[in-house]
């Protein structure tokens, strides 16, 4: 008996002309930008703990302890945590390297002093939708190359 095979994709051709890693920074750039767009929804989702009484009034006031702070600028009824300027929220984004924001960002996910840790980075699994768009993303970027 004899038997043959006939394949129509190579995995040699991912290790040649860089296609590993050009897949690998295209589905890490998927990757952090989809969990930014989750983390910046978090934000905007009411973030437990609530904000506390006073904070929510030195807002009112345009009170702040942060650097360059306009207090007449910044005066707002904003009750949610983390977007007092939602500098932060904005500030969120996705790259070929993994997920930029703010530094102080970091501070607010461990909580510092008397504010409490407030965690509003995403997983990429929070959002099926997110989740399955990545994963097909990878999937055919590899079936494309090896193809």
């Amino acid at each position: 008996m004899k038997i043959s095979s006939k394949s129509n994709f190579n995995f040699s051709k991912l290790s040649t002309r860089g296609q590993f890693k050009k897949i690998f920074e295209d589905s890490t750039l998927a990757i952090s930008t989809a969990i930014a767009k989750s983390s910046q929804k978090n934000i905007l989702n009411n973030l437990k703990p609530e904000l506390a009484k006073s904070t929510i009034k030195n807002r009112q006031e345009g009170k702040s302890s942060f650097k360059g702070h306009n207090k007449e600028k910044n005066k707002t009824f904003e009750t949610r945590p983390l977007l007092y300027t939602e500098k932060l929220k904005n500030s969120i984004k996705g790259n070929k390297k993994g997920l930029r924001m703010e530094r102080y960002g970091l501070e607010h996910i461990k909580g510092f002093g008397n504010v409490p840790a407030r965690p509003f980075i995403a997983d990429l699994e929070d959002n099926e939708e997110s989740h399955l768009k990545v994963q097909n993303f990878i999937v055919n970027k590899i079936n494309k190359a090896i193809k």
